[in-house]
């Protein structure tokens, strides 16, 4: 579109035809080019209600691609192990690169409303074999389900896009990480988590001090550390076991690791 504004005091209603070089030059953006993605959604953990069937959506433009219902679902945790079929890859739109596309949405869905999400970069996700990333969440405050920020949760996906226009076709199995066959069942990894001190906490009792603790949150629960009274220096000194699921130390999702009150939530709420 071409648009020019003039100073009148008779507006008029002219129509002037395009000229040929301005057509020329539009043309490329009006055609259709191929592109494909490869999308793998291994789970959420730290999601906002504890056994709730979640679903994730990764959308590329007017393209989203969904993880279905979860196959696994413990406390605040949903694995979906979703790989994306073959015959869902490719897609037509008329970009003139991967750049034009802009922005890659993953919605969390709760229902039908899309309650939390993540935005980046498309050209984040150009590598054609990519390791899995753990994105974390942002509250649809519109939607309102989820209030605050920490507890939006955080999604793992592997994902890569190609111009096919441009490069040809992609043949995913000749990347290690796309080659991988998925688990039906992921092995358990322990992490021992250390929970030493806490410094400068600030005041969420009248007295002006804190009863504060610690809260995991892992892949089967949530865990506690004891509780400290009065105190905003506190020394817990507290080993926690926390299990993840996952294929190796380096798909492990981030741990989730929440400072509360024991009345008022320093980080949130405690109730």
């Amino acid at each position: 579109m071409k648009c020019t504004c003039e100073e009148t005091e008779k507006p008029l209603l002219l129509v002037k035809k395009i000229q040929e070089e301005d057509i020329a030059l539009a043309k490329p953006c009006l055609l259709n080019r191929s592109f494909a993605a490869s999308i793998f959604i291994a789970g959420g953990i730290g999601l906002p209600f504890d056994n709730t069937d979640f679903e994730v959506g990764v959308r590329i433009a007017d393209k989203e691609w969904m993880s279905g219902p979860p196959k696994v679902k413990k406390a605040k945790y949903n694995r979906y192990n979703c790989l994306v079929t073959e015959n869902e890859r490719e897609f037509r739109m008329p970009y003139l690169s991967i750049h034009d596309i802009g922005t890659v949405f993953v919605y969390l869905y709760k229902g039908k409303k899309r309650i939390c999400y993540w935005k980046g970069s498309i050209m984040e996700f150009t590598n054609p074999n990519p390791n899995l990333r753990w994105l974390e969440l942002m509250p649809d405050f519109a939607i309102g389900e989820v209030k605050e920020h920490y507890k939006a949760g955080i999604v793992g996906i592997r994902m890569s896009i190609h111009d096919v226009t441009q490069n040809g076709l992609i043949d995913w199995k000749d990347y290690p990480q796309w080659a991988k066959k998925i688990s039906k069942r992921l092995p358990n990894i322990k992490i021992r988590i250390f929970c030493w001190q806490a410094r400068d906490l600030p005041a969420a009792d009248e007295s002006g001090s804190s009863d504060p603790f610690i809260q995991i949150t892992d892949s089967d629960r949530t865990q506690n550390t004891a509780v400290i009274w009065d105190n905003v220096n506190p020394l817990f000194y507290q080993g926690i076991d926390a299990i993840y699921e996952a294929n190796s130390i380096e798909e492990l999702p981030p741990v989730i690791v929440d400072l509360y009150d024991r009345d008022t939530a320093i980080v949130g709420s405690d109730s």
